[in-house]
């Protein structure tokens, strides 16, 4: 499994996200390749911010079953819904989003897992730091692969 710690991990998804041009299209959902990364920086500042999100009924109900999905071998489903928090819309400019991405992915190397395991997802609830960093990790490469990279 790929590791958010790993140098070669970081220069895995550095490279895919060199990739990406402002017109690559998306292979499913609604977001364009600025939307993405921006709504990926914002899942990576959730995991690297002490604000406590809230938390619904369902996530109460199906989080904690639906954690387990984050070890899966099987790719995120597309077109997942996305929670209002994490919804981008509006235009956003590439390479703005582009930097803020690769400039997340390595404060979040930097951040130690004990300091995840402090903070509670707003679906999964209580996470280890190595259920964070695979969450952050399998988020990107879902997000990258939706755009064919």
């Amino acid at each position: 499994m790929q590791s958010m710690y790993s140098p070669a991990t970081q220069q895995q998804l550095t490279e895919r996200i060199n990739k990406l041009k402002p017109d690559t299209q998306r292979l499913w959902g609604t977001m364009d390749v600025a939307q993405m990364m921006a709504h990926c920086v914002v899942g990576v500042e959730m995991a690297l911010s002490d604000i406590p999100l809230k938390r619904n009924f369902i996530s109460y109900l199906f989080g904690k079953m639906a954690k387990k999905s984050i070890w899966s071998e099987k790719p995120f489903r597309r077109n997942l819904p996305t929670a209002p928090t994490f919804v981008i819309v509006g235009e956003r400019q590439f390479e703005q989003e582009k930097q803020n991405l690769t400039q997340a992915i390595a404060k979040l190397s930097k951040e130690p897992e004990s300091a995840l395991a402090k903070r509670t997802h707003p679906f999964f609830g209580q996470m280890s730091g190595k259920d964070w960093d695979m969450l952050m990790y399998r988020h990107l490469d879902h997000h990258l692969s939706q755009f064919g990279v």
